[in-house]
């Protein structure tokens, strides 16, 4: 399944692209494509989640480029 889906991903880009293009509505496309590379994303998915966790509950969050827990005073920023 995941050859199919990786063979497959240029077109669906160019689909995306030709729709986008001539104002063509394809929010189906478009969110199956963003999952995709979601998916295949080693941190982007989970770095936004931490942030709006932190933001909404007061939630920590790690960061890659040192180590511990943080918590930001987001309605200061």
């Amino acid at each position: 399944m995941a050859e199919i889906v990786k063979s497959k991903e240029h077109n669906m880009r160019a689909v995306i692209v030709q729709a986008a293009q001539a104002g063509l509505p394809a929010a189906g496309f478009m969110t199956a494509l963003s999952y995709f590379d979601a998916y295949r994303c080693e941190t982007l998915p989970t770095n936004l989640v931490q942030a709006q966790r932190d933001y909404f509950g007061a939630h920590t969050y790690q960061r890659i480029d040192m180590p511990g827990s943080f918590h930001t005073n987001w309605q200061h920023h």
